[in-house]
């Protein structure tokens, strides 16, 4: 088993973007890019920003793997044809919901899960109902799933740490192709 624990600083900026590729991955079954890596704060800024203001309200590691986990047993229960591209965040914010609700000891309304993700409370409500109702409401996690579980977000968080690793890379090529000085045009002979 892959052991690896994922270690971020406390503050939400630091893990909010590979909270974003987690759930785009899980739930469009594809890399954040396709063949072509993309940075993830250019192909979705807006999920991003809204994911690291949510997590500031709710940030606990546990509970976040357990939304993960939610997000890719939704995936499992619908069919392939009905995700789009733009409802990331509302189903991260559902799985949020239900994780903190089923497995926490905190009462969190949905009155503040709006304020806190910037939708709607009839929103949210029934996000939480169509989300429950989608997984036959069975939000219990053996722990023995909940540990292979830890690993396969151990793995994709490897995954990221790659993504990322060939963007810096990427970057600097294209740098290093920028700094350097111009070559004169090649003589052609005739």
């Amino acid at each position: 088993m892959y052991e690896k624990e994922i270690n971020f600083s406390k503050t939400p900026s630091d893990y909010s973007e590979f909270i974003c590729y987690s759930v785009y991955r899980l739930w469009h079954h594809k890399p954040c890019q396709g063949s072509q890596f993309i940075p993830a704060k250019e192909l979705f800024p807006d999920f991003i920003k809204k994911t690291q203001r949510l997590l500031y309200q709710v940030s606990h590691w546990p509970l976040l793997h357990l939304a993960l986990l939610y997000i890719a047993k939704l995936r499992v229960a619908l069919p392939k044809n009905t995700t789009s591209e733009g409802s990331e965040y509302k189903i991260l914010v559902a799985a949020l919901m239900l994780s903190f609700k089923f497995n926490s000891d905190k009462n969190i309304p949905n009155k503040y899960w709006a304020l806190w993700s910037g939708l709607q409370v009839q929103d949210t409500s029934l996000m939480e109902i169509e989300f429950f109702s989608c997984l036959d409401c069975k939000l219990f996690v053996k722990s023995s799933e909940y540990s292979i579980w830890k690993n396969s977000v151990s793995v994709l968080y490897q995954e990221y740490l790659v993504y990322k690793k060939v963007l810096d890379l990427q970057s600097n090529k294209e740098n290093d192709a920028t700094s350097l000085p111009r070559l004169a045009r090649p003589r052609t002979w005739k």
